[in-house]
């Protein structure tokens, strides 16, 4: 198979040791006009080692037909070359003019049988100043490199195109009354107008290519060189235009250009938010989305038939086994009958702790303030008033009468009073809860 691009085809079949870039000054070529001063063309090729080791190089040679047919050039009468390290490469020219056949230059070491090229390191050799010849044509540039004992072969493809061959300026457009506007954007549904400059006067050799999230890719053809207009669009859409130029003696060849069009709340935005089921084969990444290892509550209705997510388990201790969890081999937390805790750092993740009932003691002593006996008083006869006060500095509290028109009180009369209280019992803390089934994602 070859790999087209624009101008050069690389084959990509080929089993040589290093990688070959070349491409062509001017781009295209394009043929040289009878009597009239020769086009002159330039071939440049990057030679890099891809390799994960120095290689020894002992030679190169591009093999170039020369002549009249599917060739490069009519004659290497004139033709130069260029080697990016002089000091350590050279090329060597075919010995003459040559007519008719095939041309070898050859990429060899200034000094000695070999030379090293390291790894990652390119070297680019010139080939310029040959006539192009006079009818379009693809010629076939052979390769033959000599690395550390051992022959291997190559090669690409160079197409000389007709005289004044261009394919240049794809944009897309917008009709604005009898202009054409280019555009980056557009509004949902919207047609754009894809405009192109080539020198290709048949429409029949363009072929366009467009792609959206929607529909895939489809195709068409325009009615007129160097301009199409779309069918609406309604989410973002890349459009490839393609000219395919046949030419004598080599296969047809094919060149591209693509542009991408943005469409404002495009219609697959629109059914995302509107989903009413989504189906996955897979797992589903991306934010949003609960990561391997969150705990979620869950819930079903009495008499609903709905099982535990894919790739959740319960939260209950057991062990989990599957080999495409980080947690094969572990244990699922045991959160039944538990309220979730707060911690702070990575290492406290599976702390325990709390009850649910707790033993409550009271132990409660009277405030040392006086203050005045309500009535009733007591029914004695000889007593009329009196106060409770702390007998100082004990932490008793007594009863003690006043004098006040009692001759014999002498206000030492006491009663002492125990107001301490004290005793325990055992209540529950659990506050009111509604029971959910804890689960965790494990993969």
């Amino acid at each position: 198979m070859s790999r087209p691009n624009s101008f050069i085809a690389i084959d990509g079949s080929q089993a040589t040791t290093l990688t070959y870039m070349p491409h062509v000054q001017p781009a295209p070529l394009t043929i040289s006009v009878p009597d009239q001063p020769p086009t002159l063309g330039s071939l440049e090729i990057i030679i890099t080692n891809q390799e994960s080791t120095t290689l020894d190089i002992e030679s190169i040679e591009f093999i170039i037909p020369v002549g009249p047919g599917a060739t490069l050039t009519p004659t290497t009468q004139g033709i130069q070359t260029a080697v990016s390290d002089s000091a350590k490469w050279q090329i060597v020219p075919p010995w003459g003019t040559i007519m008719n056949g095939t041309a070898s230059y050859t990429l060899q070491p200034a000094t000695g049988s070999s030379a090293p090229l390291k790894e990652g390191q390119s070297v680019v050799v010139q080939i310029y100043s040959f006539q192009t010849i006079e009818s379009p044509a693809t010629a076939s540039i052979g390769i033959k490199e000599k690395i550390g004992g051992a022959t291997k072969t190559g090669g690409f493809d160079v197409t000389t195109y007709p005289y004044g061959f261009y394919f240049t300026g794809l944009i897309a457009t917008v009709a604005s009354g009898s202009d054409f506007v280019p555009v980056a954007q557009v509004t949902n549904p919207s047609k754009v107008t894809l405009v192109w400059n080539s020198s290709v006067v048949d429409s029949g050799a363009f072929k366009i290519y467009y792609s959206n999230a929607s529909n895939g890719q489809q195709t068409d053809s325009p009615e007129y060189a160097g301009q199409w207009t779309s069918p609406e669009i309604t989410s973002d859409t890349v459009f490839t235009v393609s000219v395919t130029v046949v030419t004598t003696g080599g296969a047809p060849l094919t060149a591209a250009m693509s542009v991408a069009v943005s469409v404002q709340n495009p219609d697959e935005v629109v059914k995302l938010l509107t989903a009413q089921d989504i189906v996955a084969t897979g797992v589903i990444e991306g934010f949003g989305t609960a990561p391997v290892g969150t705990v979620l509550d869950f819930w079903v209705a009495q008499g609903v038939n709905l099982s535990i997510p894919a790739n959740f388990v319960i939260c209950d201790g057991r062990a989990i086994s599957d080999p495409q969890s980080p947690f094969n081999g572990k244990n699922a937390p045991d959160l039944r009958k538990r309220f979730i805790h707060g911690v702070g750092t990575l290492s406290e993740i599976g702390s325990t702790g709390g009850n649910t009932n707790a033993d409550v003691r009271i132990d409660s002593t009277v405030n040392g303030a006086t203050g005045p006996i309500t009535n009733p008083v007591p029914s004695s006869a000889n007593t009329k008033a009196g106060l409770i006060a702390r007998n100082v500095p004990s932490t008793e509290y007594r009863f003690d009468l006043t004098k006040s028109d009692v001759g014999w009180n002498d206000g030492q009369h006491v009663h002492s009073l125990n107001f301490r209280a004290s005793g325990s019992t055992n209540i529950s803390i659990m506050p009111p809860y509604y029971g959910l089934l804890k689960i965790m994602r494990i993969k």
